[in-house]
């Protein structure tokens, strides 16, 4: 039995399923368990109080800015990547059970993803983030005092006032995001 009652596609690409009463409650039981276990950059704004108003506000003292998106954030993530991630935090058996719970078929190519409209889908996608070659990259400039970094679900968001530092950190994020099967939105 499916874990959603009705999926759309919100722009081409971009499926939006619509999660069962249980499967809401189920999301909100893993999410509470990956809580307790796992503690978010505090650069992952989405995560925290304030949201997006401070990670805008984390940037006003700088005058470069830039911006990037991940394309197709929770699409480009699938089940293995999702068990390989919290198997980093809960015994295998747990983790590949909280994937094969947390994860769809994608109505087009059949491959597993994380959708969007689950509850759990952005602590879990902020969590294979964090994990990965690009989000390892992110917590590295997150410690720099020439940088400011904020993360807020698929957006990315660096500021400073040294244009040739700014210009460095983009390109290794680019090449970071391609290691980590991530692609960058052009189009933004």
């Amino acid at each position: 039995m499916p874990a959603w009652t009705s999926k759309f596609e919100l722009k081409p690409g971009t499926w939006v399923f619509v999660p069962t009463a249980d499967s809401i409650k189920t999301g909100r039981e893993l999410k509470l368990e990956i809580e307790q276990k796992w503690r978010a950059p505090e650069f992952f704004y989405h995560l925290r109080a304030g949201g997006h108003v401070k990670a805008l506000q984390a940037h006003l003292g700088n005058s470069r800015f830039a911006r990037l998106d991940i394309k197709n954030f929770f699409g480009s993530i699938n089940k293995t990547r999702v068990t390989r991630c919290l198997k980093s935090i809960f015994p295998y058996p747990q983790a590949r059970e909280m994937a094969n719970i947390s994860t769809v078929l994608h109505p087009v190519d059949r491959n597993s993803i994380l959708p969007f409209g689950f509850v759990q889908s952005p602590i879990i996608a902020s969590l294979c983030l964090h994990r990965s070659a690009l989000g390892q990259y992110l917590q590295t400039l997150s410690r720099r005092k020439d940088l400011v970094i904020s993360v807020y679900v698929d957006d990315i968001i660096l500021s400073s006032d040294n244009e040739h530092d700014l210009t460095v950190a983009l390109t290794e994020i680019k090449s970071r995001a391609t290691r980590s099967n991530f692609i960058m939105n052009a189009d933004k």
